[in-house]
């Protein structure tokens, strides 16, 4: 029996529930941080700004979440395929480029910062 009250409404909400308002508050973090909105992230547009933030943001999803493909690839309006590549592509970049290493750190943290908030 769960004794504790955070937890029991932790768990008496769905997991999927729970897994995409985790994924909208790294969305929200990460459009912040590279100036777009969140539904940019979304949509279909592919400018280099929102593509890279879209990648860090599924990145993140899996690094501090640990999301499922899926379920990133559902909160992204994206396939499964997509969320795989950016995460690659991200991981690569991160050791070749210092400064979008630097900067992917940061939001990392602040979405880290963010999780323990909520917990």
């Amino acid at each position: 029996m769960i004794t504790c009250p955070h937890c029991r409404a932790l768990f008496s909400q769905p997991l999927e529930e729970f897994v995409s308002d985790a994924i909208l508050d790294v969305q929200r973090i990460v459009a912040r941080n590279y100036h777009v909105q969140v539904s940019g992230l979304w949509g279909p547009r592919r400018t280099r700004t929102r593509a890279e933030a879209r990648a860090v943001a599924m990145a993140i999803c899996r690094d501090v979440l640990n999301a499922r493909v899926v379920d990133i690839a559902d909160c992204f309006n994206r396939g499964h395929p997509e969320v795989s590549r950016a995460t690659k592509a991200v991981s690569e970049k991160r050791h070749t480029d210092a400064d979008f290493s630097a900067r992917y750190s940061f939001i990392e943290h602040l979405c880290r910062k963010a999780r323990k908030e909520a917990t």
